[in-house]
């Protein structure tokens, strides 16, 4: 089995989008992960819910939007030809079956959050959960992306 590096340009493993898919994987990992172990655990407080939530969403997404901006930089410096040739039709395809499996689980969540949950919980809690189901169905466009590229 070929061995694949984020670090290696000369390393022909990975197509530049499935690097981009990584990436944006990376990403929400790097920012959500610690935003929804915050929120789970409690802490930190900073006076009442709300305005906790908000300061750590905007914490968690701008590390996101900083990680994607330095990250397709950094791709284009080290793929510039890559990163120059438009998709082809099995990049499409990769991107397509991606986008259809996020939309089934974002639309999934949305039921939950808004025609089950309602009946169940509310407020803050409710939007907690909304999130949780927008970064799930948004890794699980990247991750099936990612997939795709591995089918070979």
């Amino acid at each position: 089995m070929q061995s694949t590096s984020f670090s290696d340009p000369a390393d022909p493993g990975l197509a530049y989008r499935e690097r981009k898919a990584w990436l944006a994987l990376a990403a929400q990992a790097v920012a959500y992960l610690p935003l929804f172990a915050a929120l789970a655990l409690g802490r930190p407080s900073f006076g009442s819910p709300l305005p906790t939530f908000l300061i750590l969403l905007t914490i968690a997404s701008a590390v996101r939007i900083a990680v994607l901006v330095v990250g397709a930089r950094a791709l284009r410096r080290a793929w510039p030809d890559d990163a120059a040739q438009p998709p082809d039709e099995r990049d499409r395809q990769i991107e397509q079956r991606g986008m259809t499996v996020g939309y089934i689980f974002l639309l999934a969540g949305m039921i939950v959050v808004g025609m089950v949950l309602p009946f169940y919980r509310g407020g803050l809690e409710l939007v907690r959960i909304a999130l949780v189901a927008l970064v799930v169905a948004d890794a699980s466009t990247y991750a099936t992306v990612v997939h795709g590229y591995r089918r070979r």
